[in-house]
């Protein structure tokens, strides 16, 4: 992320204890991947921001959604490909 971003405070509402919570953009540990679905202002009015910040994922929560979401591409593909051999 740009130097410009570094300050930038984002604040919330903890969804467990319902108090708000400041944080500081550069000291978000997955900055880079929140970064690459789009630019800030995307993310702060489609909420993808504000979804980041109260629902983190583990490490281990990442690598088994992701291992799902490979699993599900390649039964679909696996499908796809039994039905056009079938056709």
């Amino acid at each position: 992320p740009g130097k410009a971003l570094g300050d930038v405070l984002c604040c919330y509402r903890d969804p467990d204890k319902g108090d708000s919570r400041i944080v500081r953009l550069k000291d978000i540990q997955r900055l880079p991947e929140l970064l690459a679905q789009g630019t800030l202002g995307w993310l702060v009015t489609s909420n993808k921001l504000d979804n980041f910040l109260k629902n983190p994922m583990s490490e281990e929560e990442r690598i088994k959604a992701g291992l799902a979401w490979l699993d599900r591409l390649v039964r679909e593909s696996e499908i796809r490909e039994s039905e056009e051999t079938h056709s």
